[in-house]
């Protein structure tokens, strides 16, 4: 997570905020650009400094919260563990096609085949598709 702080002005703010067993030196500073200032800001990504902050009887008096970035990737998600065998509808009348090998391969096969077309973008999103939908798996295409 990436917060931004700003303060309501345009003076510079120095602060010492104890984070964890360590005690912290945060300085908002102002932006200028092209001879305008603007409000003092203090980024930071250090997640028991951001706490410190949000914790402090100077938060949304001197300064608050202007934006918060969630940067960490996403938690995986159930899909993305399970093999593409497992999307399979019926496993035991599973079609394994060994031709198919592009992008535009899986496409042709699936709209001359089963008269249907793919509602996703990605390799691996298509590979689950036509397992979850047309029950086929394409065995050469991604090697």
């Amino acid at each position: 997570m990436i917060t931004t702080f700003t303060t309501h002005g345009i003076q510079q703010l120095s602060l010492l905020i104890k984070a964890g067993d360590k005690t912290r030196s945060v300085i908002f500073t102002v932006p200028c650009v092209y001879g305008n200032m603007g409000k003092a800001c203090f980024t930071t990504s250090d997640a028991e400094l951001i706490k410190a902050l949000k914790a402090s009887p100077m938060f949304n008096v001197f300064y608050f919260v202007k934006e918060e970035i969630n940067d960490e990737p996403e938690q995986t998600s159930e899909t993305a563990t399970k093999s593409i065998e497992d999307e399979l509808r019926d496993p035991s009348t599973a079609v394994y096609d060994e031709t198919v090998t592009t992008k535009g391969m899986a496409v042709a096969y699936i709209q001359g085949n089963y008269d249907g077309v793919f509602t996703t973008s990605t390799v691996e999103d298509m590979k689950r598709e036509a397992a979850r939908k047309w029950n086929v798996i394409f065995k050469n295409w991604g090697k």
